[in-house]
């Protein structure tokens, strides 16, 4: 969804619902979207302005010394 082409999108709408590709969205690790495609794919589906887009959390904690 990040890199598809245009016909990349046709085929992976015959198989997958605007709900399927919504779950992909809220399923998608950080970093797999940029700005721009999730942006994009969050419009298609009805989702405006989009959610914000998963964020990698880095712990907090310090190993031993």
């Amino acid at each position: 969804m990040t890199y598809g082409t245009y016909r990349d999108v046709a085929v992976i709408q015959k198989y997958l619902s605007d709900d399927g590709l919504r779950e992909a969205l809220d399923q998608a690790p950080p970093g797999v979207f940029d700005n721009r495609s999730w942006a994009y794919w969050n419009l298609k589906l009805g989702r405006y302005p989009p959610p914000p887009p998963p964020v990698r959390e880095i712990p907090n904690s310090v190993g031993p010394a």
